[in-house]
């Protein structure tokens, strides 16, 4: 069981700024659940707990943070690192592709 009172959330804690943060959080002792996409290479500690989850899919994602809420009640804070990234020219990109990257 994780320790309520040091456990915060992570999002795009699989890769880039958000595992590096995660990272440090749990050298300084916190409980993070790390939320994101491919945990291939999780940040290294046993306070660490892989959440798979698509930030993306805004249909699943209510039900999922509040069963997320249900099973860590004590979380003490969240840091929001997730992102997506399209490449190629602007105007080749759907409003839709567009206002994904803007709602993650």
């Amino acid at each position: 069981m994780m320790n309520e009172s040091r456990t915060i959330v992570i999002t795009g804690a699989s890769a880039g700024i958000g595992h590096c943060i995660a990272t440090r959080q749990l050298q300084q002792g916190m409980s993070v659940l790390g939320i994101g996409r491919d945990f291939s290479n999780p940040p290294s500690g046993k306070k660490f707990m892989p959440v798979s989850m698509d930030l993306g899919d805004l249909a699943a994602l209510p039900e999922a943070l509040k069963d997320l809420t249900r099973r860590y009640p004590g979380v003490r804070g969240v840091i929001c690192c997730a992102g997506a990234g399209q490449f190629g020219s602007l105007e080749e990109f759907s409003f839709n592709k567009i206002r994904r990257m803007i709602d993650l």
